[in-house]
């Protein structure tokens, strides 16, 4: 698919292949790199390592969402707040 920018370039979409495996970091690296050569853009999922953490877990975040949560959720209190001023200092 081509799409037009506001400034009249170009820009050339390319979704993915039914075939294409997400799970091969080796075709991950190919298809980025062949895309590359041809001025194309690859849009779909391109690499996922299903083992690994996820983002949120690294972040360690609750399932909650935030604006479920109470204020004395949310507010850390003002011992923790003290120790980070004080580690800034």
């Amino acid at each position: 698919q081509i799409v037009t920018m506001p400034d009249g370039s170009k820009v050339y979409l390319k979704k993915l292949d039914e075939g294409y495996n997400p799970y091969s970091k080796v075709a991950a690296l190919t298809l980025l790199h062949e895309s590359h050569q041809k001025g194309e853009f690859a849009t779909g999922l391109l690499y996922i390592e299903p083992d690994r953490e996820t983002f949120t877990d690294l972040l360690n975040t609750v399932d909650t969402p935030l604006s479920m949560l109470t204020q004395d959720q949310l507010r850390p209190p003002k011992a923790a707040l003290d120790d980070i001023m004080d580690r800034l200092r």
